[in-house]
């Protein structure tokens, strides 16, 4: 195949050829493991750094452009139920692999705020009693505005339990498109950041989405000069992906030349309000040094860092290992709650990934960066990333898309390569999926 071909059918399916990999749960099915051999595999491979995420999947409504796992308006009892269940999860992977080092602890959905703080201050401590190192991580966790803005009391629980870092979701400011994704449409925001920053919290992110079927530019700049207007230290910018969400069939009417000029504008409006980040990385940051992410992403991203996800649907990965949690397919809590209630870990897929199919997700992910370095690969993968994806690496630089920055020794996206990043991502991907994407398998 060439590299030419993989880059533009990267680009023909720029909807699909995402930090998201595999592309296709199928993709990955041959390398499925037995139930019978998912403790040996854990045990085995979770034996150094890791970050921990939790999910908590309920929203007040599911949103028609997410793709998550998420329960829409659970009760009282339900909930409860659910965290019961979720600390037995944690405590059977302590006895599993012990006093593992945490580096990193995210609280994410769903939207995590949505349930009464208790039950986040209990996962915590469920958490901490079983992974002291944890305690020495910065926390971060999920919030609506709707919910800051009417729950303030919220933000100061989470502030008073040790959490620091808090993530809001606008996504749009534009009315019609609230409604018309069932996104809670109350402009609370102004409201919001001021609940969040009476309760103490200095490291506020902002969530915005472009990409959208018929989102103009205009609207998109507005949305922009909003968020900027409540002056959060970090601002995060998702393009939507369309995968496994209601709305899939609008990806066939959304332009790469919009989706780009979107991200161009984004870019130039943040850079001008004092806002960092390298070309192509999602977060943007006016703290000077600070990438802006959580401790967990950081590492996860930066340090190719193993995860392990707490709950429903969670997905974990361990280079070379890689899991879901009961509930990724159906989003049901059925499965999830009979497997720990017959005491075995939740698990509804666990795949033993070669080496290239690894590689690919650990490179995929580490693109919210921009880019990658390749001694931490090198090191948790045991190769030599240069050496592997020589040529690869030479034809991105020589086409000006990637390049090599001497003293930090990173290969990262160019301004010109940042607005092809869907094309760049696939020459990294296994040779299965770039022969997938040339032929038009994903449709």
């Amino acid at each position: 195949m060439e590299y030419i071909d993989i880059f533009k059918a990267g680009l023909k399916k720029h909807w699909l050829s995402n930090t998201a990999y595999p592309l296709l749960p199928e993709d990955v099915k041959k390398f499925k493991l037995q139930p019978q051999q998912y403790s040996y595999y854990l045990e085995k491979t979770y034996n150094q750094d890791t970050s921990l995420y939790i999910h908590i999947p309920f929203c007040k409504s599911r949103c028609k452009f997410c793709e998550y796992v998420v329960i829409a308006n659970p009760d009282e009892e339900f909930q409860k139920t659910y965290f019961n269940y979720l600390n037995k999860e944690i405590k059977m992977y302590r006895e599993l692999l012990g006093d593992i080092n945490i580096k990193g602890l995210d609280i994410g959905g769903g939207t995590p705020s949505f349930v009464n703080s208790s039950y986040i201050e209990g996962i915590l401590a469920t958490i901490y009693d079983n992974f002291p190192t944890a305690k020495a991580k910065e926390v971060s966790i999920e919030t609506t505005p709707h919910i800051a803005a009417t729950q303030p009391h919220k933000m100061q629980n989470f502030y008073n339990m040790g959490i620091r870092r808090i993530s809001m979701g606008i996504q749009t400011i534009n009315a019609s498109m609230l409604e018309k994704y069932k996104r809670d449409g109350t402009l609370s925001n102004e409201k919001a950041a001021e609940a969040i920053r009476n309760s103490g919290f200095e490291r506020l992110n902002i969530d915005l989405m472009y990409g959208f079927a018929n989102q103009n530019l205009e609207d998109w700049m507005t949305t922009l000069f909003y968020a900027i207007s409540l002056d959060p230290e970090f601002i995060t910018l998702y393009r939507m992906r369309y995968k496994f969400t209601e709305v899939e069939t609008e990806k066939d009417v959304v332009s790469l030349e919009e989706v780009i000029n979107q991200y161009k504008t984004a870019q130039q409006i943040l850079l001008n309000a004092g806002y960092f980040a390298h070309p192509g990385k999602n977060v943007y940051s006016k703290i000077p040094g600070d990438y802006g992410t959580s401790d967990y992403l950081t590492e996860r991203v930066v340090n190719s860092t193993p995860y392990l996800g707490f709950g429903l649907g969670a997905q974990s990965f361990n280079n070379n290992l890689l899991g879901y949690n009961c509930g990724a397919a159906n989003k049901m809590v059925d499965s999830y709650y009979k497997s720990l209630d017959n005491k075995q870990l939740p698990i509804q897929d666990l795949y033993l990934l070669p080496l290239n199919y690894g590689l690919a997700k650990a490179i995929s992910v580490a693109f919210y960066f921009g880019g990658f370095n390749p001694q931490n690969l090198n090191k948790n993968f045991n190769i030599d990333l240069e050496e592997k994806f020589h040529k690869e690496l030479e034809w991105l630089q020589n086409n000006g898309l990637m390049t090599l920055e001497s003293q930090s020794g990173w290969y990262r996206l160019t301004k010109h390569g940042a607005q092809y990043i869907n094309g760049v991502m696939p020459l990294f991907y296994d040779e299965d999926s770039q022969f997938k994407l040339i032929n038009d398998f994903y449709k």
